[in-house]
């Protein structure tokens, strides 16, 4: 089992993308640091990798939230640290062909819950209604600055609610602060795995040290 503390968690993140890194890289600190995910409450604290949606279509890390009466999953998409995301007042051209691919993700999930009850993860029920997020996470906060108000939370009101419906766009500077936010059981280390033969197989775990 992995250990660290926050800063170093932190510290070590904000060092790779400064390096600078490839989106593949980040992907691999990630999966041995998943605290830096954006989660809330992932069911048994675990977390899926490399999860498979349709066709080529893969979400980097996904899981099943805890905390809802019905069945909410959340996918997570890696991008590039090194995305453009502004091009001049409004979204860049990448920017938005990432969130047309997370588009169909959304549009293939509402599409198939009927048959997505039976073959995927922690199948439910006909009676139990089924909801998604989705997380983009690409590109620095220097990128959108001109749009922030010092608030915490990132300001990406450029893009237009037409093309975020379902989907929460973060920039990899905003992941540090999940490590310190902590929110997940506690009393249980953080698991990653990937969905094989039917069940949840565990790759590594990791612990936040006090």
């Amino acid at each position: 089992m992995d250990t660290a503390t926050v800063n170093e968690i932190q510290q070590r993140f904000h060092k790779l993308l400064d390096s600078p890194a490839s989106r593949d890289t980040v992907i691999d600190y990630i999966s041995r640091w998943p605290a830096l995910l954006p989660m809330w409450s992932p069911r048994n604290n675990e977390l899926i990798r490399k999860l498979h949606l349709f066709d080529s279509e893969t979400a980097d890390f996904g899981y099943h939230r805890d905390d809802t009466t019905g069945e909410l999953w959340r996918f997570i998409y890696i991008g590039e640290p090194n995305t453009p995301l502004v091009d001049g007042k409004q979204a860049s051209s990448e920017l938005l062909h990432l969130l047309q691919k997370l588009g169909r993700w959304r549009d293939w999930f509402r599409q198939q819950l009927e048959s997505y009850n039976h073959q995927f993860p922690f199948a439910g029920n006909e009676f139990v209604s089924y909801d998604l997020e989705i997380y983009l996470v690409v590109g620095r906060r220097s990128e959108i600055e001109q749009f922030q108000d010092n608030s915490r939370c990132e300001n990406f009101s450029f893009i237009g609610n037409a093309n975020r419906e379902c989907i929460h766009v973060l920039t990899f500077d905003q992941l540090p602060l999940n490590v310190s936010d902590r929110h997940w059981y506690k009393d249980l280390p953080l698991r990653i795995g990937q969905y094989r033969d039917g069940g949840f197989n565990v790759d590594s775990e990791m612990r936040i040290q006090p």
